[in-house]
């Protein structure tokens, strides 16, 4: 296990905060995912002590193992990123507004880490997370596919990713009509829906 910053400008004093736990188990195929939370703006050690970390907080004195930690299979790297997330920081108003700029941040943190730990180019590499991390991980997976080609990127992870807010809603609303049976036949052809362009309720 081991955390630390990566300094990304010196300048600024602008750094990326990281935490890695090694896998328990040894493979002759190692693996590591690494882990976004959303938000955007969650610092990803949510995700690293409330879910697939391999410690847990029993109490503000305790710390147990997770016995369903990602890291029985895999080694874990979270990130808290973009910039001014959790521990990560920078000494100017300057932050990421965009995800472009913040895929071509992350890869740059990325090739920081990668020289100080050259072992993860001989990794299988995941990209996983939650929420917004729909929206990082496509962008980052593509500046590493087009720009770090030596890095093994394997697959991507998501789970209730925030990937295309106006079908996440329309498909709300559809379900809730269905399963609290809010409509009757008659209702329907009356029916109020999600207008698809331009992201508000109007007669369909």
């Amino acid at each position: 296990m081991h955390a630390g910053q990566l300094s990304l400008d010196p300048k600024h004093h602008e750094t990326l905060f990281f935490w890695h736990f090694a896998s328990k188990y040894t493979s002759d195929k190692p693996r590591t995912v690494i882990w976004f939370n959303g938000g955007p703006g969650c610092s990803s050690l949510i995700g690293a002590w409330t879910e697939i970390g391999p410690f847990r907080f029993q109490d503000e004195n305790t710390i147990i193992e997770n016995d369903g930690s990602w890291n029985m299979f895999a080694n874990l790297l979270f990130v808290d990123q973009p910039v001014g997330t959790g521990f990560s920081y920078i000494d100017t108003d300057s932050r990421i507004h965009e995800l472009n700029e913040m895929a071509n941040h992350f890869l740059s943190f990325l090739g920081r880490y990668i020289e100080v730990f050259p072992e993860l180019l001989q990794n299988d590499i995941y990209l996983a997370g939650e929420s917004f991390a729909g929206q990082y991980i496509p962008y980052i997976a593509k500046e590493i596919l087009t720009k770090r080609s030596n890095l093994k990127l394997r697959g991507l992870l998501m789970g209730n990713a925030y990937i295309d807010p106006m079908t996440i809603e329309y498909d709300l609303i559809c379900n809730h009509w269905a399963t609290e049976k809010m409509m009757d036949a008659m209702a329907w052809n009356n029916r109020t829906g999600f207008d698809m362009g331009n992201g508000r309720l109007a007669p369909l």
